[in-house]
């Protein structure tokens, strides 16, 4: 029931924050973006990137994005707004002439400087750093296009009890993974990591200590976008994700749903998540996992620019209590975290992003550090 309660209020808060904010923007910014536009003249984004393309409608386009005034759209709508002409094309520019003496000093001229602000850093041809950081939320990728991730993780906790005796843990992770798409609303990703993990317990009379290593499950999932980012909705994204079991572990089956709404420069999201572990009874206590597990995320990106994003974000992590016919039972659990990070482009379509995220109460670890690189290939995958 607490679960329950913990998600219907996380759902209703953020559907408060993303309204409220939404409706202030309304009322004090009516620039508009490709979606924002596209939804209010009730037509696709396509179609309207095509009528803004051929100039047949009032807009501009600054950087990668279209931005519309939505009083001049309303305007335009009603037939008040008149469009400047498309401009002349080459052949038709060649055939202008004008009128005056002909001087050959012309050709020898200086030329006059560009003073055109030259622009500073790479451009990104894949992606921006907001997008390759919401790659769990969102659709990172078009049809046949290919995304590589290679990730390192660190972390650590220390937890003690009335007896002083300690229990410390170190966790060295790393993983590789794979996006691919499928079709432009439709992604299919996998993962495996391997990892070191150290336990130390000290108690008053002894200090033992305890290493192993080994792969983890390989997961496999798809991702695909069922509602898309409009004037007052957030866009929808859900997802369904297999793990197989690479050694003595169990399989499992999960699905989740992940709400994202672009404020801009921000981008609010939310992810919910729910998986189930057909899990089997073994004699190692250390390889029982829980039946039931329930995760939700909330957080924001803040873009600087295409190519640095800062972000933020809290998850919650619910296991349910888990009785196995050894007589073992896992009780249920909560894991509570606070994640920053920033994903920086450092080289055409490779990014980095570095993180660091603290327990927020006692089951969580105490500290996590941890960077991912994202390499993204083109549908020719150059």
């Amino acid at each position: 029931m607490k679960k329950i309660i913990v998600l219907i209020c996380s759902v209703i808060l953020f559907s408060l924050v993303i309204r409220n904010v939404t409706y202030a923007q309304q009322q004090d910014n009516e620039v508009l973006t490709l979606n924002e536009a596209a939804f209010l003249l009730r037509i696709s984004a396509d179609d309207l990137d095509g009528i803004a393309r051929r100039n047949l409608i009032p807009g501009r386009f600054i950087g990668q994005e279209w931005r519309f005034s939505k009083a001049a759209l309303l305007r335009w709508l009603g037939g008040e707004e008149k469009v400047s002409e498309a401009p002349l094309s080459k052949s038709n520019l060649s055939q202008i002439v004008g009128r005056g003496e002909d001087s050959s000093d012309t050709q020898n001229a200086t030329p006059i400087p560009d003073n055109k602000t030259e622009t500073i850093g790479n451009k990104p041809d894949l992606g921006t750093a907001e997008d390759i950081f919401l790659r769990n939320e969102r659709i990172l990728l078009k049809a046949k296009e290919l995304s590589i991730e290679f990730g390192l993780l660190y972390s650590y906790s220390d937890q003690q009890d009335i007896t002083s005796t300690s229990f410390e843990r170190e966790t060295y992770t790393s993983t590789v993974g794979l996006r691919y798409g499928l079709a432009d609303n439709l992604q299919l990703f996998t993962s495996t990591p391997y990892m070191f993990q150290t336990d130390t317990i000290t108690s008053p009379d002894e200090r033992e200590r305890e290493k192993r290593s080994d792969w983890g499950d390989v997961s496999l999932g798809l991702r695909s976008s069922v509602l898309r980012e409009g004037l007052n909705i957030p866009e929808i994204i859900l997802s369904i994700e297999g793990q197989i079991p690479t050694g003595q572990s169990s399989y499992a089956l999960g699905a989740g749903a992940s709400l994202v709404k672009s404020l801009d420069p921000a981008v609010l999201f939310a992810n919910f998540n729910y998986n189930y572990t057909f899990s089997k009874d073994y004699d190692d206590i250390t390889l029982l996992a829980p039946k039931n597990t329930f995760s939700v995320s909330l957080g924001y990106a803040y873009a600087l620019n295409d190519t640095v994003t800062l972000s933020a974000l809290t998850s919650g992590v619910f296991t349910g209590r888990t009785n196995f016919d050894n007589d073992v039972v896992l009780q249920s659990r909560k894991q509570f975290s606070l994640q920053f990070g920033i994903t920086s482009l450092i080289w055409k379509t490779l990014y980095i992003e570095p993180t660091v995220s603290f327990g927020l109460n006692r089951a969580a670890s105490d500290v996590t550090f941890g960077v991912d690189m994202v390499y993204t290939f083109g549908s020719e995958y150059d």
